[in-house]
């Protein structure tokens, strides 16, 4: 296979397929090509007809999008008046439920796990304010190192975990508890996923902090041109009314069309081998005097019957 020319083009790019090679990239998002879309269209088939008219796609588009909002909402206040139990001795691990949200927390929460259960001392090596401890992971059987400075608590690890998910690995919280490490430097907390990703500050024309909005509604109150504290609410009525730009009149002339058996909207037709399939499997009828398939016989169901003749 050494001269086959597809598999010489695919080795010659191997920089851009092998895993190994995006270990410094951000990837704490990892999304494949269509599975955006796809989950998308998951999600808002649940509401939506091909048999609606445009106003009842847009009314039940704005029920989706106000599900989500709910549960966004939920979340958000599952997260700030709640708080997951913990799993271990070290400090930075109470910081981290007070930053991170449950679900990120979850994940912090497992490489504390690890770091407790499975680390071991490799060897350590300094260089100035720097220190270089070479990690045993039980789990992974091998040694990883990871560069620590005394000053700065600036941390680097080889696995790069830090550096694809956005959250600290396991040596370096091994190494962060040995140093008595008790908070998350802020260069190691992404604003993605802490409590308040999701509620920006909004601040006033001299700079003054007013109030924390979701974003949803800032956009929502630029789409409709109105103020963000108006807490005036319309009717469905009056949504499609000014969305359409008219006033819903009385006499409806104008009514949906029935509904057409289009390719594909129906039960599969069968073909004719499936039918002689089904049909071969059927049970057939039994005589209940005979218990044979078929009519019963002519003279055996006439001697079953008893005439009687009156006496003259």
């Amino acid at each position: 296979m050494e001269s086959n020319r597809w598999l010489k083009y695919v080795f010659a790019i191997r920089q851009k397929w092998i895993p190994a090679y995006f270990r410094d990239l951000p990837l704490g998002c990892l999304l494949r090509t269509t599975q955006r879309s796809e989950s998308s269209n998951s999600y808002f088939k649940r509401f939506e007809s091909h048999f609606g008219t445009l106003v009842e796609f847009w009314m039940r588009y704005n029920s989706a999008i106000e599900q989500q909002r709910h549960t966004q909402r939920r979340m958000d206040n599952a997260n700030e008046h709640s708080m997951l139990e913990k799993v271990g001795p070290m400090k930075v691990e109470m910081h981290a439920s007070l930053v991170y949200t449950h679900p990120i927390f979850g994940d912090f929460q497992n490489e504390v796990k690890h770091a407790i259960c499975s680390m071991g001392v490799g060897g350590l090596t300094t260089v100035g304010a720097v220190e270089y401890h070479d990690v045993r992971d039980g789990l992974k059987h091998r040694s990883f190192r990871v560069e620590f400075n005394t000053k700065t608590n600036e941390s680097k690890c080889a696995c790069k975990l830090f550096e694809r998910h956005g959250i600290v690995c396991r040596h370096i919280l091994w190494v962060w508890n040995g140093r008595q490490v008790h908070r998350i430097p802020d260069p190691y907390v992404l604003a993605r996923w802490t409590k308040k990703s999701y509620r920006p500050v909004v601040r006033d024309e001299n700079g003054k902090v007013i109030e924390e909005i979701d974003e949803a509604d800032i956009k929502k109150a630029e789409m409709s041109k109105v103020n963000i504290t108006d807490q005036s609410t319309k009717t469905k009525n009056q949504e499609i009314e000014a969305l359409l730009g008219i006033t819903a009149s009385n006499d409806i002339d104008l009514r949906p069309p029935n509904k057409a058996k289009n390719k594909g909207s129906g039960k599969r037709l069968r073909s004719s081998k499936e039918k002689a399939k089904t049909k071969q499997q059927k049970r057939k009828r039994r005589c209940g005097n005979l218990q044979e398939v078929g009519e019963p016989q002519q003279e055996n169901l006439y001697s079953s019957i008893s005439l009687k003749v009156p006496l003259r």
